[in-house]
């Protein structure tokens, strides 16, 4: 993700969390419509955007704490989990990652789906 892309993203979560509105459902839903079409776009099996989305994922936290708690302080770090952001219902750009060696099947992979050697038909096990 190039530098512009990054500030458009926090512009578009800064217009949708600001501070002296409520954490509700409502917003929930459309922070989580902007992360999923960033991450549609962004995330792909070989995109190397992994520690820039780690990076975006705590920004996006430190924005839903500020918002939550009225303030930002250094301390709400400790407040508010992963844990309870889901329960919350918010997906994150991490979650959307797909990793390379899942990516697509190989002859390794298809080997490990059929099971051990005496396994297949038409061979017997010894």
């Amino acid at each position: 993700m190039r530098a512009k892309s990054v500030e458009k993203y926090k512009t578009k979560i800064r217009e949708l969390t600001p501070r002296h509105h409520n954490l509700d459902r409502e917003v929930v839903a459309d922070v989580n419509a902007v992360v999923r079409g960033t991450a549609n776009y962004f995330a792909t099996s070989f995109s190397s955007c992994c520690s820039r989305f780690r990076v975006l994922d705590g920004w996006l936290r430190m924005r839903i704490r500020a918002m939550k708690f009225k303030r930002k302080w250094h301390t709400d770090n400790w407040r508010l989990r992963w844990k309870h952001f889901r329960r919350l219902g918010f997906i994150f750009l991490s979650d959307a990652l797909v990793p390379l060696r899942w990516s697509r099947p190989d002859a390794s992979q298809e080997a490990l789906a059929m099971g051990p050697p005496g396994a297949r038909k038409g061979h017997a096990g010894k």
